[in-house]
């Protein structure tokens, strides 16, 4: 999912209620929102500040992730448990941007002040 217009106070609101109580699916924000959804694609070739894999093991390749450097990415936050393939990692890191780590031990707040 794409979502433009970016993810504002509301948005989120919506889309934590729509995954922790409704049990809900991103193509319902995606839908109410206007955001773009790719059912049968990544969505990794889409020009975007922030990254927030978040389903499977090894769902950034090498190759998109280094189309995502080439295009500008600030950020990958990792929400699954490794779903960069290490030659991927090793090209974001490469690049010195911020990869906090796939499913920290502890809650940890990762703020970005230069994006405002």
């Amino acid at each position: 999912m794409h979502d433009e217009h970016g993810v504002d106070e509301e948005r989120l609101a919506y889309l934590a209620d729509l995954k922790s109580q409704r049990r809900g699916r991103v193509e319902e924000y995606a839908k109410e929102f206007g955001a773009d959804f790719f059912p049968d694609a990544r969505p990794w070739q889409v020009k975007a500040d922030l990254a927030l894999p978040c389903a499977t093991q090894n769902e950034i390749s090498q190759a998109e992730a280094r189309t995502m450097i080439d295009d500008g990415i600030k950020a990958v936050s990792e929400g699954a448990n490794m779903p960069t393939e290490q030659e991927g990692i090793h090209d974001f890191v490469k690049a010195a941007f911020s990869l906090p780590p796939a499913k920290p031990p502890t809650p940890v707040a990762w703020q970005y002040p230069d994006w405002r």
